[in-house]
């Protein structure tokens, strides 16, 4: 979690995958609106690779949108690269309603990107 004045503004949720357990997920990351753009989404990305190399964990993994351009940019200054497209991803059939977009962009398909934690 990331902490200000006492206040949680931040938090990272890592798993970790039973079919590879070599890897860990970064479920989610938020950051309060206020608080964004100060180096706390890095922070709690960094802190979270550092306990996944600690338990001897090879790669970690997240998933985003490819409409996210912003999540995209931000994953990949912290060295992920992609590794695959799921197209329709985002479709009424797994529950997301028609017509979402971000920023303009369709909500489709969701690109998985990932990063060799030894390398870093």
């Amino acid at each position: 979690m990331a902490i200000v004045d006492d206040e949680v503004v931040g938090h990272v949720q890592l798993t970790h995958s039973t079919a590879a357990p070599e890897q860990v997920e970064i479920k989610n990351i938020a950051v309060v609106a206020a608080h964004r753009r100060r180096g706390l989404g890095r922070a709690l990305i960094e802190a979270a690779l550092k306990l996944a190399r600690e338990e001897r964990r090879r790669r970690a993994c997240v998933a985003t949108a490819t409409a996210d351009v912003a999540s995209l940019r931000f994953y990949q200054r912290l060295g992920f690269r992609m590794r695959s497209i799921e197209r329709d991803a985002f479709t009424a059939t797994e529950g997301y309603p028609p017509g979402l977009e971000v920023d303009g962009i369709p909500l489709r398909d969701r690109v998985w990107l990932d990063l060799d934690l030894h390398d870093r």
